[in-house]
C-alpha cells in the first residue's frame, strides 16, 4: 500500500533532502524512523530535492509499505521518534499511482530577506541584506518573471526535458517590519532557480543589473549564460505543493 506524507522541517544542519555519502540528509532521517515504526526497510520518495540549509513547511513524499497500522498511529509514532527539527504534519493512504515527484500541478516557494539591525534569531531563517530595500523596484523586477519563460539562465541544471521552460503563475512581495517575503508559484522549479531569481533581484537593487538585463536573460533562448547571482539557501522555504485528487 502507498502512503503520502507532508513534512515540515528546519533544514539547518542537514545536507538537503536527498541521501548522500557525506553529511546527514532529511531523507535518511525520515527513512530511519519509518523503518523502525513499520519494522521493514523503507525508502521514501520526495517531491523534489532541497539544498543544504533550505527549509520547508510542506514537503511531500510517498512510500510503500505493508502494515496493519493506521495512518494516524504511524504519524504519532513518527513524531515521537524523529529529529526535533522535523514534524510530520499529514500522513494518509493514497492510490498506488500517486507519485510525489510527478503528480503535482504547482509549487510555491517563499524567500525571506530582512534589513535594519542584525537579528541573531533570524540568522538561520532569513537572508540579512545590508542595504535599504527599494520595495517598488523589487516588485517591478519580480513581475518580469511572471509568465511562460525559458529559465535556462536561472538554473545550474545542465539539461532539461522541457527545454528549461516553466510557467510562473504569480509572484508576491510583502513586507512586515523589516522582513520581506518573496513568494513564487509556478509549474515547477529547477536547481537553484528561486535562489538565482532572488539573487538577480538583489543585484538590480544594487545597480549591478538593470530591468533590461533581466528581460534579456529571460528572452535569450539561443545562447545560455546562467546568471552569477545566487541568494543563500537559509532564506528559502518550500511553502506548498499542489496536487490533483490523490485518494
Amino acid at each position: 500500500m502507498r502512503f503520502k506524507g507532508t513534512l515540515a522541517f528546519d533544514g539547518t544542519g542537514f545536507h538537503g533532502w536527498q541521501t548522500q555519502q557525506q553529511g546527514q540528509s532529511i531523507q535518511e532521517e525520515v527513512q530511519r524512523v519509518f523503518s523502525v515504526i513499520l519494522n521493514q526497510p523503507i525508502t521514501v520518495y520526495g517531491a523534489s530535492r532541497t539544498d543544504a540549509g533550505v527549509h520547508s513547511e510542506a514537503f511531500v513524499f510517498h512510500l510503500d509499505a505493508t502494515t496493519s497500522l493506521q495512518a494516524s498511529s504511524i504519524l504519532k509514532g513518527f513524531n515521537r521518534l524523529v529529529h526535533p527539527q522535523l514534524v510530520l504534519r499529514q500522513f494518509t493512504r493514497v492510490k498506488p499511482t500517486f507519485e510525489s515527484r510527478f503528480s503535482y500541478s504547482k509549487k510555491t516557494y517563499r524567500y525571506q530577506v530582512y534589513g535594519g539591525e542584525r537579528n541573531p534569531f533570524l540568522s538561520r531563517y532569513a537572508h540579512y541584506y545590508y542595504l535599504p530595500l527599494n520595495l517598488p523596484l523589487l516588485k517591478k523586477t519580480m513581475k518580469l518573471f511572471v509568465g511562460h519563460h525559458c529559465f535556462h539562465n536561472f538554473t545550474v541544471k545542465p539539461d532539461d526535458d522541457q527545454s528549461f521552460f516553466r510557467t510562473m503563475y504569480r509572484v508576491k512581495v510583502t513586507m512586515e517590519d523589516s522582513l520581506v517575503s518573496i513568494t513564487l508559484t509556478g509549474s515547477g522549479f529547477m536547481t537553484h532557480m528561486v535562489r538565482m531569481i532572488v539573487g538577480t533581484c538583489l543585484a538590480v537593487q544594487e545597480g549591478k543589473w538593470t530591468l533590461g538585463d533581466v528581460e534579456k536573460a529571460l528572452q535569450s533562448m539561443s545562447t545560455r549564460q546562467p546568471v552569477s547571482f545566487k541568494a543563500p539557501p537559509h532564506g528559502l522555504y518550500l511553502q506548498r505543493i499542489q496536487y490533483e485528487k490523490t485518494r
